[in-house]
């Protein structure tokens, strides 16, 4: 676990690293504050009492939080508010249902939802998938509400080369790097819809309380029940391409190259560690309507927890 000694040492070193790349230069203030939070929902972890730790030993935040501070003292102005953080009152109880089943990390998937969805699902299989569109929202949960369709990212500093001469097409003799004013900001779009199910892979005691939700479904044989759901949806979207696989997720100040749109997301939502099943069609979708699918009971190899 790293100290607060060390912490303060290395905090010193970030602010230096910081000013020789000061890719938030250009950030409101409200982008500054919003930064924080997100990054500071994704410091801790919440213990079996509902309280929230510091990870202590995954440095990643601490660092990018220390960045914004730096960025805030440069301009002279006041550090970001803490954001008003939920009191998880379930913790308790969610610790409480999860010590029975003494499942080891990356073995199991889960799906929350509210009981009476997740007990049809557990009992009889009915389970409704919905377009990537759907939680494109603004009445959902912050912590279920985003833009599936849509990659942002953003360089700092950036340059580009001159343009050709539009009515010529030939490009001038002075054709060499021109630095950027502001962010070079770039949006990645999947022109198209898709079919998309999202699962959690790992378990944590504050998830009740951030998606609002009462019941947990807990897959004790992922790749069993992800098979299962392929095959009721290849009957369904027939021709369609599947992919399952953990969500990929990026800070949009530090760009990386990918046009995987679909299996991406803002760190924001890091400490939820999706994993996504997702279906797309061999043309382009616009519109799609949810598909409700008979699994099967899941009885035999799923438990359903219930605050």
């Amino acid at each position: 676990m790293t100290d607060t000694l060390q912490i303060a040492t290395l905090d010193r070193e970030w602010r230096l690293e910081y000013r020789n790349r000061r890719y938030l230069e250009h950030q409101t203030s409200e982008q500054l504050q919003e930064r924080f939070e997100d990054l500071f929902r994704n410091a801790y972890f919440c213990g079996r009492d509902g309280r929230i730790y510091s990870k202590g030993d995954d440095t990643k935040w601490v660092r990018w939080m220390s960045h914004v501070l730096e960025e805030l003292t440069l301009r002279m102005m006041r550090g970001p508010l803490l954001p008003k953080l939920t009191r998880y009152r379930n913790a308790a109880r969610a610790a409480e249902l999860w010590d029975k089943l003494k499942l080891n990390k990356n073995t199991y998937l889960l799906k929350f939802g509210e009981s009476k969805y997740m007990r049809p699902l557990w009992e009889k299989g009915r389970l409704t998938v919905f377009p990537a569109t759907k939680y494109d929202n603004p009445t959902l949960n912050e912590a279920i509400r985003d833009d599936e369709l849509t990659l942002m990212q953003q360089s700092c500093r950036a340059t580009i080369n001159s343009l050709q001469d539009w009515r010529t097409g030939i490009r001038h003799d002075f054709d060499r790097p021109v630095p950027i004013i502001g962010p070079l900001k770039q949006e990645t779009r999947y022109e198209s819809n898709c079919y998309m199910a999202c699962f959690g892979r790992r378990y944590e005691y504050r998830l009740f309380d951030d998606f609002g939700y009462d019941s947990c479904l807990v897959i004790r044989e992922p790749q069993l029940f992800v098979e299962r759901i392929r095959a009721c949806m290849a009957l369904a979207v027939p021709g369609w391409d599947f992919c399952a696989a953990a969500v990929s997720y990026r800070d949009p100040c530090h760009p990386t190259p990918t046009d995987d749109v679909l299996f991406s997301k803002h760190f924001r939502f890091t400490y939820q560690k999706e994993f996504r099943t997702v279906w797309e069609g061999p043309t382009r979708q616009g519109t799609l309507e949810p598909i409700p699918l008979d699994l099967g009971s899941l009885i035999d190899y799923c438990d359903l927890l219930v605050l």
